[in-house]
């Protein structure tokens, strides 16, 4: 077990999601999620900016911590 070394797996995202975009039904499936994505983004964007825990965060907004978290 001594003999274990970190190494990173590669990971070109680009040339991923141009492989995945050939599958059929990928590229409707992928653009329907980018209003959740961006407002996903919006939210850890503003929760940052205020300096605010998740905990906080979920308590102003009346949800579950776990809601945030996920």
């Amino acid at each position: 077990m001594a003999d274990l070394k970190y190494e990173p797996v590669p990971h070109n995202h680009a040339a991923f999601l141009a492989a995945a975009r050939q599958r059929p039904g990928f590229n409707d499936a992928y653009d329907s999620l980018e209003l959740k994505y961006t407002v996903a983004s919006q939210m850890l964007k503003a929760r940052a900016k205020a300096g605010l825990t998740q905990y906080a965060f979920a308590e102003r907004i009346g949800t579950p911590k776990s809601s945030i978290s996920r």
